[in-house]
């Protein structure tokens, strides 16, 4: 095919034609058939209940939203999380962390969402997944931004740390046995 072709253009120049340019709306409108396709098979499996063949179909029609919710409805949510995040869906991703139990790394979404969006309430959603998944050290940092960000929490940021603090001392106590 590749032979073929490199002979069209060989001969075409001469010409004035290229058939490159000849063939790609072809190409682009055997593309378009082949997404349209693709869809079609995954409603058809996602109606049928088989989530993960609907997620294959719309992994070949370039549809990371779809693919993502048909992992997550098939409860395979750390695939589903790492596809949000592809995605550039990092709340739907760090919601997907929380359900897999993977904490750490919905905290770090979370995290990366407060630093780009400037927003307080994903400080707090970064700490308590921290908090859950047992770093308390980067916890303490988000506290700490969520603190900045918000003048009620400063009243509170005292006994916040000394909750934690307490964590920590338990924790060690465990350790050194």
């Amino acid at each position: 095919m590749v032979i073929v072709l490199l002979i069209l253009r060989w001969t075409s120049e001469p010409f004035g034609l290229d058939i490159f340019s000849l063939l790609y709306p072809f190409f682009d409108m055997i593309n378009y058939l082949m997404e349209k396709i693709a869809v079609r098979n995954a409603k058809k499996y996602e109606e049928e209940g088989d989530y993960l063949e609907a997620a294959k179909w719309y992994k070949y029609a370039r549809q990371l939203e779809n693919e993502a919710k048909c992992y997550e409805k098939a409860g395979r949510f750390h695939e589903a999380a790492e596809i949000y995040s592809i995605a550039g869906l990092r709340n739907l991703a760090a919601q997907c962390y929380e359900k897999a139990g993977d904490y750490e790394s919905a905290a770090d979404q979370y995290q990366a969402l407060a630093e780009r969006e400037n927003k307080v309430y994903f400080w707090k959603k970064a700490y308590e997944n921290y908090k859950k998944g047992g770093n308390t050290i980067k916890a303490i940092e988000c506290l700490w931004e969520y603190a900045k960000g918000n003048p009620e929490c400063q009243r509170n940021l005292v006994q916040l740390c000394s909750e934690l603090e307490k964590e920590v001392l338990k924790i060690w106590e465990r350790t050194m046995r």
